[in-house]
């Protein structure tokens, strides 16, 4: 058993909406003297914080986190009939129903299916494996072939847990985002030239009153195995697959594995911020703190990515020596958070673990924490265009990395560190626009012609 998250006791406001989108105004406000809102449990999407503090952003994040997190009937719409971590509910939850980027972004530019239409275009090795609708963890990337489903952002090297197994990544989009880049025939580089040559300028929806505009998420997942308590994960069969290579060699595979999810930004477009609002969580048990003492961390049973007496595992927080191969167990990395949780944000994370945790005793949603929320302190009237003179829009936290999927680049040093905002006003297309703030529309491929 790992270490038990630390829950605040007490008597918590809980409540499930019955309705997916309605206004913002439904969640509570801050109180007048400065103390957190009422906790309420909802599918509703927020669409904006109550109130213009690190407080209030922290709990858009929980609200953003639990309605993702709701159990979904499909095609992102959640089961209000039912509640997060309610024994028997739903397994998946509502951002695993929207369309990931390897569904949209085709190996051949061809059109993706509808936002309705299931899975069709399994990996070769996947398909027979495992009923239709299981999760498959393949190529999810901020960039092409930079990221793969073992690989982290800008080549920096894989994530491997104590037991040897490579992290799987995914990146999902919502409805409003899919049906942009659908209509706008963005999913390949023809596409996007001639988006760009008409004049287009990429511009996803903000969120306004009553309505969700463009929120993408990238997940992290690890496969469940020895010293791993699943009922402290969000877990679910997944198909994991392995990309072929030839340095090494390796061959493709596609094996079912019991997988637990360790790590979610979920990224959202507010209506006075273009900048984006970036939320960050992770499963409790990931890693420790850097700058603890061998007795605080050795206080703790095993983390999943750091090992307090590990004799073949990498230097800490420096990936693991290349070529990866994912086929095999591979060197354990050595994982530390180089910025712990701020006490604040701590503290709200009790408030909601404590709420997750009175909705059923095998609710695994308490095992989840905030690491933070960046988002632009300078508002703007008009969510489509930046500030010229501050075009970052003064982020604050300056500086936000999650373990699992910014393992290498956590820090504070400009332009180096891991910034949501940042990092994200580099993207571009494949036609080299900015594409507001996803490296997504980089994915896209040329649409091949028949011979």
């Amino acid at each position: 058993m790992r270490h038990p998250a630390n829950l605040l006791t007490g008597v918590f406001h809980v409540v499930a909406m019955a309705a997916a989108i309605i206004p913002a105004a439904i969640f509570p406000a801050e109180a007048a003297d400065g103390a957190p809102p009422a906790i309420v449990l909802s599918p509703v999407v927020p669409t904006a914080p109550v109130g213009e503090t690190q407080q209030a952003f922290d709990t858009f994040s929980w609200q953003a986190f639990v309605a993702l997190n709701w159990p979904a009937l499909g095609n992102g719409q959640p089961d209000t009939s039912t509640t997060i971590g309610q024994p028997g509910a739903p397994s998946q939850g509502v951002w695993e129903t929207w369309k990931e980027s390897i569904e949209v972004f085709k190996s051949d530019g061809t059109p993706p299916t509808p936002w309705d239409a299931p899975r069709r275009d399994l990996p070769a090795a996947c398909q027979g494996v495992a009923p239709a609708g299981t999760k498959v963890l393949t190529h999810a990337a901020k960039k092409p072939d930079v990221l793969f489903s073992s690989t982290q952002p800008f080549a920096s090297g894989p994530l491997i847990d104590q037991n040897g197994a490579y992290a799987r990544f995914e990146i999902a989009m919502n409805q409003s985002m899919f049906q942009y880049i659908d209509t706008n025939q963005l999913y390949n580089t023809q596409g996007q030239q001639a988006f760009s040559a008409s004049g287009g300028r990429v511009s996803f929806a903000c969120a306004a009153a009553g309505a969700s505009g463009a929120m993408m998420v990238k997940a992290s997942w690890k496969i469940l195995g020895a010293g791993d308590d699943p009922e402290r994960f969000h877990a679910t069969q997944a198909l994991v697959w392995t990309q072929a290579s030839t340095n090494p060699p390796v061959a493709e595979s596609c094996v079912l594995q019991n997988t637990g999810l360790v790590g979610l930004h979920i990224a959202t477009k507010l209506d006075n911020r273009p900048q984006w609002v970036w939320s960050t969580f992770e499963q409790v048990d990931n890693v420790p703190d850097k700058g603890q003492s061998q007795d605080q961390v050795s206080m703790n049973a095993s983390h999943s990515f750091y090992g307090k007496a590990c004799a073949n595992c990498t230097d800490v927080n420096q990936p693991p020596p290349r070529p990866s191969n994912p086929s095999k167990p591979g060197m354990p990395t050595q994982i530390m958070r180089v910025t712990p949780i701020d006490a604040a944000t701590s503290a709200i994370n009790a408030s909601w673990q404590g709420a997750l945790a009175g909705v059923g005793a095998t609710s695994p949603w308490r095992y989840y924490e905030l690491i933070g929320t960046q988002w632009p302190t300078e508002a703007s009237p008009n969510c489509q265009s930046v500030s010229p003179v501050d075009p970052l829009g003064t982020p604050t936290p300056q500086f936000l990395a999650n373990a699992t999927l910014e393992s290498y680049i956590q820090g504070k040093t400009p332009n180096v560190s891991s910034s949501c905002v940042e990092c994200h006003r580099n993207a571009t297309g494949t036609d080299g626009k900015f594409s507001d703030y996803t490296y997504m529309l980089s994915m896209a491929k040329p649409l091949k012609t028949p011979p």
